[in-house]
């Protein structure tokens, strides 16, 4: 099967998937939710602590601002039709620029920041490289 026709059958059918959230290093590791209730009751940790660690861990930060102003003008639409429409279809393939790295890696085109030590073009080059990547990546996510 083609990777774009997975994309297609992934949403709005159906399609059976799973949402896993995992606590690292949290009130939950060691305990039950009758163990967190009681923490919570003799004010071991407070709401706040408990409601930053969640923001913090969903990762509810705006990464990139034009991406997600870019989003707004027709997010209700497009989450009311299940992101169905064909500007989603990369949602569930791998990223262009993950394709990129992962093709300069495996043939060895790519400048290391150890390679990159002795030249300044290639210095110069990596950082362009790193910050495309940052951008990318962050408007991705």
């Amino acid at each position: 099967m083609r990777a774009d026709s997975w994309s297609a059958i992934g949403r709005g059918l159906g399609t059976p998937h799973l949402h896993v959230q995992v606590h690292v290093a949290s009130i939950y590791q060691f305990g039950t939710m009758a163990d967190v209730v009681r923490a919570f009751k003799a004010q071991a940790f407070s709401l706040e602590q408990l409601t930053d660690y969640t923001q913090w861990f969903c990762a509810e930060d705006i990464l990139d601002k034009a991406t997600h102003k870019d989003m707004q003008r027709n997010l209700e639409a497009e989450w009311q039709s299940r992101f169905s429409s064909r500007e989603h279809d990369d949602m569930s393939l791998i990223p262009k620029y993950l394709q990129h790295e992962a093709k300069a890696t495996s043939t060895g085109q790519f400048v290391t920041v150890s390679t990159a030590e002795q030249d300044s073009k290639a210095a110069d080059a990596l950082a362009a490289d790193g910050d495309r990547f940052r951008r990318a990546y962050l408007a991705d996510a």
